[in-house]
């Protein structure tokens, strides 16, 4: 859980930093340069590469995490028939199936805690390069608490 809290903030850290660029300038603040020209065709963006690499990169090992979890199964399937009273001795085919198979299933969840956000990340990237350029309709409201006294702020864009 650590790990995806961190993941998200490190996503969220990034996204802040490229939205800026994206912003209008306002009076005061030093302008950004120009973006080069762009090319004729079909360019990918930066961003929506990286969405294409972490999401290949992050299917792939959860592909490979469903692989290990199978041959955790097989190997914990063997046990009843190796492991008299389920109770396995080290050293024999039951105690080596028994730690196969734990090495397997820690394995399959370790690829599926780095693949899950990975993958996660990709799809974030496509969403918020399909959004760059396109303004859509929202709608925002906030709590607004001052000396004064309490109120709120409804703010429509279309």
């Amino acid at each position: 859980m650590r790990v995806l809290l961190a993941f998200a903030a490190l996503m969220t850290a990034c996204l802040l930093y490229v939205r800026p660029a994206l912003a209008q300038e306002t009076q005061g603040e030093v302008p950004l340069p120009e973006a080069p020209a762009k090319r004729e065709g079909r360019g990918m963006s930066s961003v929506a590469l990286a969405g294409t690499l972490l999401t290949g990169l992050g299917g792939g090992t959860l592909m490979a995490s469903g692989i290990v979890w199978i041959v955790a199964a097989s190997e914990a399937s063997r046990l009843d028939d190796e492991c008299p009273d389920k109770r396995c001795v080290e050293g024999t085919t039951g105690g080596d199936s028994l730690e196969r198979a734990r090495g397997a299933q820690k394995a399959a969840g370790i690829l599926f805690g780095i693949g899950f956000p990975m993958t996660m990340a990709g799809v974030v990237c496509f969403l918020y390069t399909g959004s760059i350029g396109k303004r859509k309709a929202s709608v925002s409201v906030a709590p607004q608490i001052s000396s004064r006294g309490a109120g709120g702020r409804l703010e429509v864009t279309f």
